[in-house]
């Protein structure tokens, strides 16, 4: 009779997931302070560099918690706020005050989608290939929901 050591791949799992949290952290501890020094700057700066522009950012998100959570940090970040939330499809409309490349900054906000996931979801449930493939579609769709004039 086997008998198999789950303990083992338990403990792997936990030590991974941990390592994911903190990832995360740092990872959103960097891009909190960047974005910090970047509204920091704009405030001294004698001509305004902002491009503010609202997007539409398609979601690999699938759970309630999952976008809340997106779309709190987005809110925290200085220089974005989220302003809603689309179930379905799971989708963001962000303000940005820095957009003067939409698809780059519609990317910075995907790789934070991405690094929380892999925070949140459970070790065992690994991005699969064909997710990955479905993101250059899903970027294909993000773009400007409004441009904001700006004011001379």
């Amino acid at each position: 009779m086997t008998t198999t050591n789950n303990s083992t791949g338990a403990g792997s799992r936990a030590v991974t997931r941990a390592g994911r949290i903190l990832g995360f952290l740092g990872y959103y501890s960097v891009e909190f302070l960047r974005s910090n020094a970047m509204v920091l700057v704009e405030i001294f700066r004698f001509r305004s560099r902002a491009r503010p522009a609202l997007l539409t950012v398609p979601l690999r998100s699938t759970r309630q918690v999952e976008m809340v959570s997106l779309a709190s940090l987005i809110s925290l970040t200085p220089g974005t706020l989220t302003i809603e939330v689309q179930p379905e499809p799971p989708t963001l409309y962000v303000h940005g005050m820095f957009a003067a490349d939409p698809a780059e900054f519609v990317a910075g906000l995907h790789t934070m989608e991405d690094q929380l996931l892999a925070a949140m979801r459970p070790v065992a449930q690994e991005p699969d290939p064909a997710g990955l493939a479905a993101r250059g579609e899903r970027s294909r769709r993000a773009g400007v929901a409004a441009p904001i004039e700006r004011r001379p």
